[in-house]
């Protein structure tokens, strides 16, 4: 939006993942060998969520605040993650063995990973960093206002 523009980071990453998703779906091709590619895939999404998430962490971390971020998908996150767990837990119990977790390398570190950010994200936003509060309204966070004078947008 704007003049936000991607940065020479993000254009990296995603060529190089771009790339070797192209190579491996090329070397799959000829002998069909499809789980193996489901198999990378998954591992280029538990590398892309790492990525995905870690910025966030060091933000807030950074900033010593979460002011202006939403936890509400964080909490649908965490319970998707946990949910996850469970169906995994679920088939198990129902066909007496452990593959599905071990089966499935990546849905079974997606889930650790999903559930381990969001515990993080959790705790930054509830215990390390709470919203303070203004004294007379407890209903609103106080967050910093800066005034600007219209005329060349500059803080009065």
């Amino acid at each position: 939006r704007g003049n936000q523009k991607v940065s020479k980071v993000c254009i990296s990453i995603s060529a190089v993942v771009w790339s070797a998703a192209i190579v491996c779906l090329i070397v799959a091709w000829p002998k069909s060998n499809w789980l193996w590619l489901i198999d990378v895939f998954n591992s280029i999404q538990v590398a892309m969520t790492t990525v995905k998430y870690i910025p966030q962490a060091v933000m807030n971390f950074r900033r010593k605040s979460t002011v202006g971020w939403s936890i509400g998908n964080i909490l649908l996150d965490l319970t998707g993650g946990v949910l996850n767990f469970g169906q995994m837990g679920v088939q198990s119990i129902d066909q007496h063995t452990l593959v599905n977790f071990y089966g499935n390398i990546g849905k079974t570190l997606l889930s650790l990973e999903t559930v381990f950010f969001d515990v993080l994200f959790i705790i930054q936003h509830y215990v390390l960093y709470p919203v303070k509060r203004d004294e007379n309204d407890s209903e609103y966070p106080v967050l910093p206002v800066q005034v600007k004078d219209g005329k060349d947008g500059t803080a009065v």
